[in-house]
């Protein structure tokens, strides 16, 4: 939609997503950031542009806002179902596997604290459709969207698709965050 517009647009899978290279053992949140990094250089000099707009989409929120932390050249930010913490995330996929076994008539294997301590044990643990490993998890388990936005003050675009009147209550909770400290929220 924007490229129709006329504007330069630029997507990337970071590493050990979609078809990129790169093991998901070996992941870090680190990582990511600075293949976000390298695909704004990389679209900005391409492009020939001098600003960017981020868009981060669920937990490519946290990555977006992370980067543009250390950057200044964001003149807007889209974030499309924001992941508000990593620590919450993870929590909330790990009760959707104990969802899911209770949906199969099963009783579930493990509990959200149980699995955290495979994780710790093992070095993984399963969830639905990928694995987490304990080198992401220690490396991302502190970030916070709202913390990493201290100081952007720009226009910014929270997005969702799940069906409710408004935002959810988290993203209700990061809308008025960013409106107090001057950011303009859509």
């Amino acid at each position: 939609m924007i490229a129709e517009r006329g504007y330069p647009a630029f997507s990337y899978h970071p590493r050990a997503h979609g078809d990129s290279a790169g093991n998901p053992e070996d992941l870090t949140f680190e990582g990511l950031v600075d293949d976000a990094i390298a695909a704004a250089d990389h679209a900005l000099k391409t492009s020939h542009a001098s600003r960017l707009v981020w868009v981060g989409i669920r937990f490519g929120a946290l990555v977006a806002a992370e980067a543009m932390r250390r950057r200044r050249d964001a003149v807007g930010l889209a974030l499309w179902e924001p992941v508000i913490t990593a620590r919450d995330h993870f929590r909330k996929l790990m009760r959707h596997v104990l969802y899911y076994e209770l949906s199969q008539g099963h009783r579930p294997s493990m509990t959200v604290d149980q699995m955290t301590e495979r994780l710790d044990r093992e070095g993984k643990v399963a969830l639905l459709g990928f694995d987490l490993y304990r080198k992401f998890n220690q490396s991302v388990i502190e970030a916070d969207l709202a913390r990493n936005l201290e100081n952007w003050r720009g226009p910014t675009l929270i997005a969702q698709f799940q069906r409710h009147s408004g935002l959810s209550r988290d993203h209700r909770g990061l809308k008025r965050i960013l409106e107090r400290r001057g950011a303009q929220v859509r």
